[in-house]
């Protein structure tokens, strides 16, 4: 799932990402261990929204 663009390979295998500037203005996205249940949850149905738009055609 690709939320922001801190995906780490967002920009191809090896391209780095946002993450690799200076700004560090992903640096909070990667830390995943301290996401609230309530962001995960709507990670959950953000994704599930997107792969029942794609099978819809």
């Amino acid at each position: 799932l690709a939320k922001t663009d801190c995906t780490q390979w967002l920009r191809g295998y090896g391209n780095g990402s946002a993450c690799n500037y200076p700004s560090n203005i992903c640096q909070s996205e990667d830390d995943y261990w301290n996401w609230t249940s309530e962001y995960k949850s709507s990670l959950m149905q953000y994704a599930s929204a997107q792969m029942d738009a794609y099978e819809a055609g």
